[in-house]
Parts: C-alpha cells; sequence; structure tokens
C-alpha cells in the first residue's frame, strides 16, 4: 500500500517507441528492441527443371536480390520447392546460396535430399537464417544437383510451384 512516484519524460517519444523505467521511478522513451521484420523480397516460378550434374546448379527462377539497412540485419532465407529423382537411381541434394557463398550444412552444402529409387518426389523445405552482414545488394538462389547415381534429379516437378522469400530482420 505504498505510494507510486515517478518522473515522466519531458517528451512524447515518437512512433514506435515505448516506455520504459530505470527501475527508480524514471521513466523515458526508448526505440524497439530488434526482431522486427524490415522488408521481404519474394520470387515464384511454375517451369520444371532438370540437371544430370553433379555439381550445383541454379534452380532457375528461385532467385531473389536484397539490399540490407545494416551489417547487424539478418535475412531469413525460406525456399519450397518439389524435388524429385529420376527413373533410374539418382539421389538429389538442394541447397541455398547467398551470392557465390553456399550457406548449406557446414562440410556438404546440402540443406534438403532425395535418396532415388525410381520415381521419388518429395517436398522440399529449405530455411535458413544467415547473417550477410553487409548493406550491399545480395542475392539468395537455390540450386540443385544430382549427388549419386545415374539419371536426372528435378525440381518443380510436372510444373508445380517453387517459391524462395527473403525477410531482412532487424538487429
Amino acid at each position: 500500500s505504498g505510494n507510486l512516484n515517478f518522473t515522466l519524460p519531458s517528451s512524447t517519444g515518437t512512433n514506435g517507441q515505448f516506455l520504459q523505467t530505470n527501475g527508480s521511478g524514471v521513466l523515458s522513451f526508448a526505440d524497439a528492441g530488434g526482431g522486427k521484420v524490415l522488408q521481404v523480397v519474394t520470387a515464384t516460378d511454375e517451369t520444371e527443371r532438370s540437371t544430370t550434374s553433379t555439381s550445383f546448379s541454379d534452380i532457375t527462377g528461385l532467385s531473389v536480390a536484397i539490399t540490407p539497412s545494416a551489417t547487424s540485419s539478418k535475412v531469413l532465407v525460406m525456399c519450397n520447392t518439389t524435388g524429385y529423382s529420376g527413373n533410374t537411381v539418382a539421389d538429389s541434394d538442394y541447397t541455398l546460396l547467398r551470392d557465390s557463398t553456399n550457406i548449406g550444412a557446414s562440410g556438404t552444402g546440402v540443406i534438403a535430399k532425395i535418396f532415388g529409387a525410381n520415381d521419388i518426389k518429395g517436398s522440399i523445405a529449405m530455411t535458413v537464417l544467415d547473417s550477410p552482414s553487409t548493406t550491399s545488394a545480395t542475392t539468395y538462389k537455390a540450386q540443385f544437383r544430382r549427388s549419386s547415381g545415374s539419371g536426372t534429379a528435378t525440381a518443380q516437378k510436372n510444373n508445380t510451384l517453387g517459391t524462395i522469400t527473403v525477410m531482412e530482420i532487424g538487429a
């Protein structure tokens, strides 16, 4: 049942700020912390893409460019497509790149894999929270390859929808 004493701020603050206390009853306005979505860029593709290469190749159409507003920003990269390994045994790998840097798993660079065994088709969902540490235009793209066996690796089989979305997240 004690009295609450606060010292009110001398200004009204600005849009997006919140009211905070220093623990001794002095109130002030502060900027909201990180974690806000600052921008979103997306691309879609509905064209079947295939490769017999054992080196990573672009999934044409699943590429976007974003220019982060601060070097401390993170970029959330989300990509969905349909993976397919052809009529002969062929494993296929799928991954994401930042410019020319593979941001897949360390060592293999692979984020998703389909183990082929005659007409294996599956949904490929790849998500990476990246720290590009730049304010320059940065391109994110999906790639795939035939990783073993013979045959063809395919993305967006039968012209299914593939998407890539990147979101800049403020620090």
